[in-house]
């Protein structure tokens, strides 16, 4: 739990940051904010940040939220927008996950990025889609962080069933969910579900926030 507390009180206390930023665009129109931490130095190696956000909301929103958590953590922050105002993310016809990996492996590419100290970070809508991406590619992603998404057990176990169970060695979920939100339920059996895959996770209950961030 360590992880998730560092992460919402560095959430909590980050100070607003002056900040410059570029959009990047995949082939299928998909667009993401990217952010370089100031100080950035192009011959070392970074995190990413990819933060995720929820239904009705959009990249720039993701922006403001994460900006000054990826400044204090020296991360670079890439902020991915759904393709779909209403639904944030999608799978049908246009795959926002796969056009997400593109961006990032776009990225990969532009820069030193250490998948080791990468966090995968979603809220809600973007929780939800934050999980099924880390079980989907597991060797980018080893860190998921969801804020109130909801485990979709189906998806979830399809995924998993086509990947070696050996390339979650390190991967770690951490579920953040409180009593009583509507992703609680969902979440306990996506947890249970994990831990007979035998993958690390752990639920964190965050006492009075109701399907919001710190």
């Amino acid at each position: 739990r360590c992880f998730v507390f560092s992460l919402c009180l560095v959430f909590y206390m980050a100070l607003p940051a002056q900040a410059h930023y570029s959009i990047m665009t995949n082939s299928s129109g998909l667009r993401a904010i990217k952010y370089l931490p100031q100080g950035y130095d192009s011959t070392k190696s970074y995190g990413v940040l990819l933060a995720l956000h929820g239904m009705k909301e959009n990249m720039y929103l993701s922006f403001e939220r994460w900006k000054s958590v990826a400044e204090q953590l020296n991360m670079i922050l890439l902020c991915p927008e759904g393709s779909d105002y209403i639904q944030g993310y999608r799978r049908s016809s246009h795959h926002d996950i796969e056009g997400m990996i593109s961006l990032y492996d776009e990225l990969n590419l532009s820069h030193h990025i250490n998948h080791s100290q990468t966090i995968l970070v979603g809220f809600s809508r973007g929780g939800t889609i934050a999980i099924e991406m880390g079980v989907r590619y597991p060797g980018r992603f080893k860190k998921v962080v969801s804020f109130f998404g909801f485990v979709n057990l189906n998806r979830v176990q399809a995924y998993i069933d086509k990947v070696n169970l050996k390339r979650f060695k390190h991967s770690s979920f951490f579920l953040v969910t409180n009593k009583g939100d509507l992703t609680e339920s969902s979440v306990v059996k996506g947890g249970h579900f994990l831990e007979k895959s035998g993958v690390r996770y752990q639920i964190f209950r965050y006492p009075s926030l109701y399907h919001a961030l710190p």
